[in-house]
């Protein structure tokens, strides 16, 4: 009933029987491994569907505290359940990310193929910085936005999970903004203008409004759009992601920041 965990099964080579918002999952997540046909869906990832998930008779429920603490004692009466807490102030969301992965590989009994799979993660983190390093990109800090339109930016502070990704990488935010436990400020454009001197890495959400902030008057004054330091990802980067997400994310940010 979360995506990351979603992926995270797809990446021990589990198929769920069920997803929370199949057609939202294929929008917004775009992975090498694919839900087969036969997956259900389950309703909404905030308000799943408790009776069609009974009658797909799962030996594991998977789901997270902030949106399924009220539910959790339906159900356990399907089978068994395990909420995580993903966002946590004393431990980072890379960190929780690579708990998490391995506690599902550990409840599926996947636990070698969950142990690979981060190997890879953290060989691809690896390789990806000293590639930065070197051609030295990582001298200039960055921001990461999500972007709905020019009134709705999502500019990510440093406890964000995709933050913490680019830093592995060597990547340092330029936005500091306010704490808040999913990881992110959500501003208008110009805001944009106190963080100029960046290297600006977006996704545009919104594909019907995906020209709307390069429209706006005060876009083609930010001093990192004049020296073409925009650097615009596949919409379907989930940036709230699992494992497989991850290492989208910051092969995507290379290839853009390389092929400049």
């Amino acid at each position: 009933m979360q995506w990351g965990f979603v992926e995270s099964l797809l990446a021990l080579g589990i198929q769920p029987v069920g997803v929370a918002d199949i057609q939202g999952y294929r929008d917004y997540v775009n992975i090498p491994l694919k839900l087969a046909d036969t997956v259900k869906d389950v309703g909404t990832r905030q308000e799943p569907n408790l009776e069609v998930i009974a009658q797909l008779q799962p030996d594991l429920i998977l789901g997270v505290e902030f949106n399924h603490k009220g539910i959790a004692s339906a159900l356990e009466k399907i089978a068994t359940t395990r909420l995580f807490q993903f966002y946590s102030e004393k431990t980072a969301q890379l960190t929780r990310l690579k708990e998490m992965f391995l506690e599902i590989a550990n409840l599926t009994n996947h636990q070698e193929q969950g142990k690979q799979q981060l190997q890879q993660l953290e060989t691809t983190l690896t390789e990806i910085n000293q590639q930065l390093a070197q051609k030295g990109l990582t001298q200039r800090p960055i921001a990461l936005a999500a972007v709905n339109d020019a009134s709705s930016i999502r500019l990510f502070t440093d406890n964000a999970l995709a933050i913490q990704l680019l830093n592995a990488i060597g990547l340092e935010n330029a936005w500091e903004g306010t704490f808040t436990q999913f990881g992110f400020n959500k501003v208008g454009i110009e805001t944009l203008t106190n963080i100029q001197d960046v290297n600006f890495i977006y996704v545009p959400y919104n594909q019907r409004n995906k020209n709307d902030i390069t429209d706006h008057p005060v876009w083609e004054k930010l001093e990192f759009v004049q020296e073409n330091r925009v650097y615009r990802l596949a919409s379907d980067i989930w940036l709230y992601g699992g494992i497989l997400s991850a290492e989208r994310l910051v092969t995507q940010v290379r290839d853009r920041l390389t092929s400049s």
